[in-house]
């Protein structure tokens, strides 16, 4: 899928692909950005135990090229879904304090997020503990 990023500050476009499998898989490819110094070559590859580790841990990749994915799962609020129910893995819950997670404080992972939103994964962790 295409995803909106920022890249060296500047909006531009990206390739997500998502492989759900133990453990899911997700590669990232930028045009235009040398990524010569990746191991994975062309392309940033990770990995988790479900969908959000792994782009936790595709956002970590890209933040040392300067990249940042600008969609939900990258939010500052966000974290791995809390809310019960069939379907859920593509979704990330939307910390709102002082309330349970209900399906109204969720999003697509994926979808579009205001680059305003966009944290790292250790603001996330950090949000999400309360500290």
């Amino acid at each position: 899928m295409e995803i909106g990023i920022l890249r060296d500050g500047e909006p531009a476009r990206a390739l997500v692909t998502v492989r759900r499998h133990e453990p899911w898989t997700l590669a990232l490819q930028i045009d235009g950005v040398d990524l010569i110094d990746c191991p994975d070559g062309p392309q940033i590859i990770a990995q988790g135990n479900d969908l959000f580790g792994a782009l936790q841990q595709l956002c970590r990749a890209a933040d040392r090229l300067k990249v940042r994915l600008l969609v939900n799962g990258a939010r500052r609020d966000a974290y791995r879904c809390q809310v019960d129910g069939p379907d859920t893995e593509h979704l990330v819950s939307f910390l709102q304090p002082g309330r349970p997670a209900s399906l109204t404080d969720t999003g697509a992972i994926f979808d579009p997020a205001d680059a305003s939103l966009i944290g790292t994964p250790d603001e996330q962790d950090r949000i999400h503990a309360g500290r």
